[in-house]
């Protein structure tokens, strides 16, 4: 399956991503066929087997690509700009990239990409956040304040972003503070 690497290799992966993408707004990743793929695309069945070895394989690859270019986000902002603020700089890049995350986060009937997402992310923020909590506590408390972040994510993603950012980044921000100071 290894494939140079050129314009069109890149523009025929993004149409069936695209695709994909689309059709996970109306059904579940098992029931989407090929075929169907395929056909959103407008590209044939050998074309999306060059590139893929089935429906599976092309969600973990777009599961990998979103968690790494949020990571590259993340790392983009500046480590003085407080908790707060990155809080709020993240939440506009998933307001940005709000489809792909409403399909990834609130669509899924797996799992997969919200671990996928919520374990790079913890370890980033573990690295760059300067929070001491006892080493047998710690895998827990953050644990459960990666998970209530990820909820509150959803919750607002399918609610429409009812509530601005900044409200959204100071719920989060206040509960993971609070989290954090009572262990």
């Amino acid at each position: 399956m290894a494939i140079k690497n050129n314009k069109r290799t890149k523009i025929t992966k993004l149409l069936l991503k695209n695709s994909l993408i689309e059709l996970m707004h109306e059904k579940s990743i098992g029931q989407i066929t090929i075929t169907e793929i395929c056909k959103t695309a407008d590209l044939n069945r050998s074309t999306f087997y060059l590139h893929y070895t089935d429906q599976f394989d092309l969600l973990s690859e777009i599961e990998n690509e979103i968690t790494e270019n949020t990571l590259t986000y993340l790392k983009g902002i500046r480590s003085d700009a407080g908790a707060l603020s990155y809080i709020r700089a993240f939440l506009h890049y998933v307001k940005e990239n709000t489809d792909i995350f409403h399909t990834l986060l609130c669509c899924q009937e797996n799992i997969t990409f919200q671990t996928l997402l919520t374990d790079k992310i913890m370890e980033h923020v573990k690295s760059n956040v300067s929070y001491t909590c006892s080493t047998e506590k710690e895998k827990y408390i953050y644990t459960f304040i990666m998970q209530g972040c990820v909820h509150i994510l959803k919750e607002w993603i399918d609610s429409g972003f009812d509530l601005p950012d900044a409200e959204i980044a100071e719920i989060i921000f206040k509960l993971s503070d609070q989290s954090l100071k009572n262990n």
